[in-house]
């Protein structure tokens, strides 16, 4: 999709919202007794518009997306080197990102878990604990951690040590009596 696409419909959502919060206006005018007149039909009209300053955010908001995107797919790639201290700094900077700031937080969280069925011992350990100092952080999370494991388990090209590390990292999550806990558990 380009940026010209993701602009039209950018600026159709914020339109329709404005156009609903002046129909919300001229509603509330009615029940006061006051009619509007054709200087505040004139002035809902120029309300469409968007001013430079928000074009110029969107742009910027829309680029910040793109290089983030870029971002995340250069420590995909880093997370499939054969050194194993690349793996373990990237999946160190993954889970930092995913605690600090959780935009893009499934496909952080998703990078996190395949490393569960790394060749590599240390990576696949390291990812466990990774994965429940996430839970601590964020125990609202415990949702989609069980859900991305399960996904990883019942690949069909999974290895017996993946599904080992996922057994194991399934079997340190701490379930209380909460109802996101019981949703989680499948109560």
């Amino acid at each position: 999709v380009s940026f010209k696409e993701r602009l039209n419909l950018h600026y159709a959502t914020w339109k329709k919202k404005k156009k609903s919060s002046s129909i919300r206006r001229k509603k509330n005018k009615g029940k006061e007794g006051a009619q509007s007149s054709n200087a505040d039909d004139e002035a809902d009209a120029t309300e469409f518009s968007p001013t430079k300053e928000e074009l110029a955010f969107w742009l910027f908001e829309d680029q910040l997306k793109v290089r983030y995107g870029q971002f995340l797919e250069q420590l995909r790639r880093a997370l499939h080197d054969t050194q194993e201290y690349v793996k373990k700094s990237t999946l160190g900077y993954c889970h930092d990102l995913l605690v600090g700031r959780p935009e893009q937080e499934q496909a952080l969280l998703s990078m996190i878990i395949n490393k569960l069925g790394d060749p590599i011992k240390k990576i696949a350990s390291q990812s466990v604990f990774l994965v429940h100092k996430i839970l601590k952080k964020h125990p609202g999370m415990k949702i989609a951690v069980v859900k991305e494991v399960e996904h990883m388990l019942f690949r069909p090209n999974i290895t017996d040590r993946g599904k080992y590390y996922g057994l194991i990292c399934l079997n340190q999550i701490i379930f209380s009596r909460s109802s996101v806990c019981r949703e989680a558990a499948g109560y």
